[in-house]
């Protein structure tokens, strides 16, 4: 079941109306999988173009292409998280 393109517009290969691009993000403990499709607003069939799955390795970002064999398609250390400066704690005179 493949979509048809008119131009740069997808139609729906049931109802041949155009199809809305969305994209979703789900987290799920220490990884975000994010799905890009096409709906139809009218039979709301989906055509899936691409799943992916966000994770930290060793200290850098992979992500994972799920419609392949799981290959890593970018890899970039992720930011480290700020700290506040330390206050010091002021001690009231005695005197």
């Amino acid at each position: 079941m493949g979509a048809r393109t008119n131009g740069s517009v997808v139609l729906c290969p049931k109802c041949k109306v155009p199809m809305i691009y969305t994209m979703e993000a789900e987290k799920s403990g220490t990884e975000r999988r994010i799905t890009r499709y096409y709906r139809c607003p009218v039979c709301g069939t989906k055509i899936i173009v691409e799943k992916l799955v966000v994770r930290i390795v060793d200290g850098h970002y992979k992500v994972y292409k799920i419609n392949t064999t799981n290959k890593i398609i970018y890899g970039q250390q992720p930011a480290r998280p700020r700290t506040s400066p330390r206050r010091r704690t002021v001690k009231a005179s005695t005197r």
